[in-house]
This record gives C-alpha cells, structure tokens and sequence, in this order.
C-alpha cells in the first residue's frame, strides 16, 4: 500500500490491517467518520475499543505528563504490554507522534497520525524505550472513501530493538519483538480496528 503519509518500507516486518464500514447513504457515512476519528484521537481510552487483554496506552505530552486531549505531534503513547517490562521506559514501552494530519475532499476525508519509538520522557536514558527499533512506525488512519468508513494501523520497518541497549534491554525486546512480528500486533490492532468502527 502506497500513500504518502505511510513511512516507506525498507527492512524487517511490515503490516497493513484495516476495518471497513460501509454504509447506504452518503451522509450516515460522514457522521461515523467523526464518531471513529473521536475513538482513534482518545488514546487513553483505546482499551475500551481494542479490550484490555492485550496493552494499554496513555497519552503523555512532550514532558512525559500524561494528558488527556487529541494528539499532537511531539506527543508520547506509552504502552504497556503483557509480559515483562521495558527497562529503560520505567516498565512500558514509549513512541512519539511524529505527524498528526487530517484531509477532507469532496468524496473523502481522512485522519493520519504517524508514531515511532522513543526514549521515554520520564528519565534522561536516550535508549529507545520500544521493543522495535527508532526505524519502525504506525500510522493510524481513519478514513471515509464515499460510503465507506475505516480504522486503518499500517506498521513499518519493525525489527527488534537490540542495537546500542543494555543487555537486559537486548533479551527483552527480541522475545517480545519476534512476537509482535510473528502474530501479536496484528491482533492488537484488528481488535482496535474492528472496535473503532462497532456501532454502539
């Protein structure tokens, strides 16, 4: 998938996984369009959507305090994951928003938010804070194309984080990186996806 708010591919893994809805009128199809980009700009309560059972995020402003609004660039998730944590990101795993846009045309609109691993803002530790290396991204994208609305998650260039890390850093992101690669992010984001888009 070619577009130009989604990072190019270049090495280690890469996923697309989109939810659609489609509707039989153009204008219920505006209207959900606003209520799925309400859900994709709440991060803090996207476990509400994608279920608790996989991770949980916050939103964090550029200081590291956590917020509650939409995203900006500049902005931090912190994520918190089964299994073991993150040494260097006090037990979770940073990104930061690195691109926030939204389009509209006649026959479309479009939300775009791109992240990429990060130190974590609540210590001076410049280690990436993410089982995937500083390369990788997720964009998030919500999107209506005439009468169809969906939640997009398009990751890029994931590899494990286990350059310039301490060791304990190194044995962690590979366990918990080949299992975002093998299978785990694709199912967090189809839970998230497909949860943005239920009608409630």
């Amino acid at each position: 998938m070619e577009e130009k708010n989604i990072p190019q591919q270049h090495e280690g893994a890469s996923t697309d996984t989109v939810s659609i809805k489609t509707f039989d009128n153009l204008q219920s199809a505006k209207v959900f369009y606003q209520v799925v980009k309400k859900r994709m700009i709440s991060v803090n309560t996207w476990d509400k959507w994608a279920g608790k059972t996989l991770a949980d995020f916050k939103l964090h402003d550029p200081s590291g305090t956590e917020v509650s609004r939409e995203p900006r660039e500049g902005d931090y998730f912190s994520i918190d994951i089964p299994g073991p944590g993150n040494p260097s990101g006090d037990g979770r795993d940073w990104v930061r928003v690195k691109q926030v846009e939204e389009t509209h045309s006649e026959d479309a609109s479009c939300f775009t938010m791109t992240v990429q691993p990060a130190p974590s803002p609540l210590n001076n530790d410049d280690d990436v804070a993410h089982f995937f290396g500083e390369e990788a991204s997720s964009t998030f994208i919500v999107r209506r194309s005439g009468h169809d609305v969906s939640a997009e998650v398009h990751g890029r260039n994931e590899k494990p984080n286990v350059k310039d890390v301490d060791v304990s850093d190194k044995v962690r992101n590979a366990v918990v990186a080949v299992g975002g690669i093998l299978g785990f992010s694709k199912i967090q984001w189809k839970s998230l996806t497909e949860g943005l888009i239920r009608e409630e």
